[in-house]
């Protein structure tokens, strides 16, 4: 079907005498096309055009009758080169760069854009006061240290739209009278400003985050964080025979004394006590389940292995846990069935980053004064889980995340990344200035990520993966 210009009239007066144009400013998907927005720059195009000495332009269609004239790429095609020839004709260069510099017939929609772009480089011609301005700034968060806010929309109600650099800065070139911007981010509430564009103007927007978290819970952000590709610091394991251990078990929900099986596994970063319970029958049944989970316990950074103790295994499909304070502080505590389902799904070294992360952190920070003071400077829980259990989950659920978007960033989509930043940005700081040992990882210097608005994917599907707190 084809759309037909739906204006009632005309305009036949003289396009000089003229000040405004009809429906100022065009609403993009509200105001319909109209004849008259066709004829008013028509009119207004050949009198500057003969004003300065040059010819008046012959259009197709000269006369656009109200529901018969179809609505034409060519109409506007042709009002750009009537335009090129009035300047030309003034011995003036044109301002303004055209969306869509080419308009395919039958492919293109006309779009507002097309018409307020015509509209703002004919008043520039006509009166040079009226020159198109260039209206620029930045988009960032509203926090203390909150970031530019790479990827946000800023769009024009003309119908322009922009994305904001890595540094957060947006630009339009070509505009000229009264104008309402508005910035938007994924997790943030846009803002809105009106502009009067009578000279260059800088508009810098800070948006509040909707201080909705961005996960459900941390481990699952995507199972690539680490893996078993990556590296592991595990140097040997020695069996030291068995001994008697206080071990805790999900199964009973207390803990309980066994003759474990006792082995001693030595990381680059210093060395574990890995207590098998008895139930697994021998030796070697033992030893299998250290070689299962010892390497990728090496997989984690330095400062994390190296603030455990031991590392206690159960069979069974209970949750993980980690042990912390009291006289048994220090350990994660594995079922062997659950371990399975974690490994099978990903997800194993990001649990037990999370555990070691409770273990390695919880003491020294989840009280401190500066996790406090960034707490509350951020106003936005990385998790639904941190948020619902501040005390005890903010810490473990926003280390693994601090890692993976400083350390790991090629292993995070864009959206990720950018949801990471912008949730939390004071704790990012708390933890960068704490000197943790992250070897062997490297810190990664990378620009703020632009993912596209289609990347931006609701709440991950959420399981628990850790029982209560061990008492």
């Amino acid at each position: 079907m084809r759309a037909f210009l739906a204006a009632l009239t005309i305009l036949a007066t003289p396009a000089a005498a003229q000040d405004g144009w009809t429906d100022d400013p065009l609403v993009p998907g509200r105001t319909p096309i109209k004849a008259v927005h066709f004829a008013e720059l028509r009119a207004r195009i050949n009198d500057l055009s003969i004003g300065c000495g040059g010819t008046a332009f012959s259009f197709t269609d000269p006369t656009l009758t109200v529901g018969v004239t179809p609505v034409r790429a060519l109409h506007v095609t042709e009002l750009r080169t009537a335009l090129d020839a009035a300047y030309a004709a003034c011995g003036r260069p044109r301002p303004t760069t055209y969306s869509d510099p080419a308009l395919p017939a039958g492919a293109t929609a006309i779009r507002a854009v097309h018409i307020a772009e015509l509209r703002a480089a004919t008043t520039a011609l006509r009166d040079p006061g009226a020159t198109p301005f260039t209206l620029s700034g930045t988009v960032r968060d509203s926090r203390t240290n909150g970031p530019f806010l790479a990827g946000a929309t800023v769009r024009l109600d003309t119908g322009e739209r922009t994305t904001a650099a890595p540094d957060g800065h947006y630009r339009f070139a070509n505009v000229t009278g009264e104008v309402t911007a508005t910035a938007d981010g994924a997790h943030h509430v846009p803002a809105s400003v009106e502009v009067t564009m009578d000279r260059n103007r800088t508009v810098d927007f800070t948006l509040e985050h909707t201080g909705i978290p961005p996960f459900q819970g941390t481990v699952f952000i995507t199972p690539d964080v680490l893996g078993p590709s990556d590296p592991t610091s595990l140097q040997d394991v020695a069996y030291t025979g068995r001994g008697e251990r206080t071990i805790f078990d999900r199964r009973v929900a207390a803990w309980i004394p066994v003759d474990a099986y006792l082995f001693d596994v030595r990381y680059s970063g210093g060395t574990l006590e890995f207590q098998v319970n008895p139930e697994f029958g021998s030796v070697d049944a033992a030893r299998a389940e250290v070689d299962a989970y010892a390497p990728p316990i090496g997989r984690m950074p330095v400062a994390l292995v190296s603030g455990l103790t031991y590392v206690t295994i159960n069979a069974g499909t209970e949750l993980f846990g980690a042990a912390v304070g009291g006289s048994l502080h220090g350990g994660v505590i594995i079922h062997t069935g659950q371990g399975a389902e974690y490994s099978r799904d990903g997800f194993l070294e990001e649990v037990l980053f999370h555990e070691a992360g409770h273990v390695a952190f919880d003491p020294g920070h989840a009280n401190a004064s500066g996790w406090r003071t960034a707490q509350n400077a951020d106003r936005v829980f990385i998790s639904e889980y941190a948020r619902d259990h501040p005390g005890r989950e903010d810490v473990a659920e926003s280390i693994l995340p601090y890692f993976a978007v400083r350390y790991r960033p090629d292993r995070l989509s864009e959206a990720d990344s950018l949801a990471i930043l912008t949730a939390i940005p004071n704790r990012l700081i708390y933890f960068d200035e704490q000197g943790l040992d992250m070897s062997p990882y490297t810190a990664t210097a990378s620009p703020a990520p632009v993912p596209e608005p289609s990347s931006f994917q609701p709440l991950r599907i959420w399981r628990p993966f850790e029982g209560p707190p061990i008492p």
